[in-house]
């Protein structure tokens, strides 16, 4: 992400600099001690704070419509982590701890706790919402168009680890493995409405929004078919359909991370005939990152 600043520097000439990359690094490493945590409520306390950061960046430093962009952005990701909250309040009551492990590399079970359909379910509709799968949706392309190129691409990463989340969950209720034909199929929907709907786009930021919708179909397919064709506690063996999610997720931070680059040094978004006259560095960059995208 901080490669984004360099070639979007021009939408930040009159702007508080320090304000703004303060904000960014903050949602940057935020993200990063996400990942690492190993308590629901540490994991729910960074989240927070990385989603807050990116808020802030999108109605400081977004376009015209920023204001709603931003709102937007905020509300949709409230509900998801409203529900996520109350998840992990719920196996808090009921078995005082919210650790991710029990051990070294060996993930608790949940499995067998009183509610545990309930509990599960509610924390994988809060990070569907977050992830922004079919009919939770619309707030990730309108966020996207009206964002800046450095901040949409660390709302791409953001919207990621609400499937980080999800796979988490799937290791920590792995008995509950025979409802995974509801992710697996709601995975597929959205694979293909995310990739028809980039088609009429004459918006960059927007296209890419709805290609990133895709391609997070493709992240909960993964790890949903892992999840049904059963999980281990240990993470000593991680199951193809895991690292499927993981590798499409690092194609959307190189991928993706590349084109909204590049977005950010053109000046016209929209009028995309004759590029590589006007400007062959970032033609010659947006080339990479579709390559990329395409695998």
């Amino acid at each position: 992400p901080i490669f984004t600043l360099v070639f979007s520097s021009k939408y930040f000439n009159k702007v508080n600099w320090s304000l703004f990359s303060g904000l960014f690094s903050l949602s940057a490493v935020t993200l990063l001690y996400t990942v690492l945590s190993t308590n629901l409520i540490e994991l729910l306390i960074f989240l927070e704070v990385s989603i807050v950061s990116v808020f802030f960046l999108i109605l400081l430093y977004g376009k015209e419509d920023r204001e709603r962009a931003s709102i937007t952005f905020m509300l949709w990701s409230q509900v998801g982590m409203g529900l996520l909250l109350a998840s992990i309040i719920i196996i808090s009551v009921e078995i005082s701890t919210t650790n991710i492990y029990k051990a070294y590399g060996l993930f608790n079970n949940f499995s067998a706790i009183g509610y545990a359909i309930p509990i599960f379910m509610l924390a994988i509709i809060g990070m569907v919402i977050k992830s922004a799968q079919f009919g939770v949706h619309s707030w990730l392309p309108k966020t996207y168009k009206e964002s800046p190129s450095p901040v949409v691409i660390i709302n791409s990463l953001l919207t990621g680890i609400g499937l980080y989340v999800i796979i988490l969950y799937f290791y920590i209720f792995n008995s509950l493995s025979y409802l995974a034909p509801i992710f697996i199929v709601w995975a597929l929907i959205s694979m293909i409405y995310g990739g028809i709907n980039t088609f009429p786009q004459n918006d960059l930021n927007k296209f890419l929004g709805y290609s990133s919708i895709s391609q997070l179909g493709y992240m909960l397919l993964g790890s949903s078919i892992a999840f049904f064709m059963g999980l281990k506690s240990s993470i000593a063996s991680i199951p193809l359909g895991i690292l499927a999610s993981i590798f499409i997720y690092i194609s959307i931070a190189l991928g993706k991370g590349v084109l909204f680059m590049s977005t950010g040094g053109i000046e016209k978004e929209g009028e995309y005939g004759g590029l590589f006259k006007s400007s062959p560095v970032y033609t010659a960059f947006s080339f990479i990152g579709i390559l990329n995208v395409l695998g």
